[in-house]
């Protein structure tokens, strides 16, 4: 890894990670980098885990408010939710995310690995596109209603 323990420390403490959301991006990047892990497995148990969040805790009144009390409750990062025609836009801001396989947790390979699509997508009820887009800061996920 490119940065020495203490600096890779200091560096996701400045962005309010917690050891808990270390330990599940990390746990993503390196089940990628041992070869027992591709985006349509993570899609598929992230999206169980955000119906058994949802069981657990209850949806809210629409989509994009159980959008809003997931990320929330799960303390990801800095984010925004907007309803457009035919769905809904949630936008990570990418620094922040507190999930990432790549900024928290390493993963140095190519290809996507988010988590976020499939957890969204079981937590609101809603599908999700699967592919996740960088625009500026953000990484963009479209959701169906």
């Amino acid at each position: 890894m490119a940065h020495q323990d203490g600096d890779l420390r200091a560096a996701l403490e400045s962005k309010g990670v917690k050891p808990m959301q270390a330990f599940v991006a990390s746990l993503i990047a390196a089940f990628r980098e041992v070869g027992v892990l591709n985006f349509g497995v993570v899609y598929m148990a992230t999206e169980k885990v955000g119906k058994r969040l949802a069981a657990i805790y209850g949806r809210e009144d629409s989509p994009a408010k159980s959008l809003t009390k997931v990320v929330e409750m799960l303390e990801l990062g800095e984010f925004k939710v907007e309803e457009q025609e035919g769905g809904l836009v949630f936008a990570m801001r990418s620094e922040s995310c507190r999930l990432c396989p790549r900024r928290v947790g390493g993963l140095e390979l190519p290809g996507k690995l988010c988590p976020l699509p499939g957890l969204l997508s079981g937590f609101a009820g809603v599908p999700a596109e699967l592919d996740v887009k960088r625009d500026g800061e953000y990484c963009v996920i479209r959701l169906k209603r």
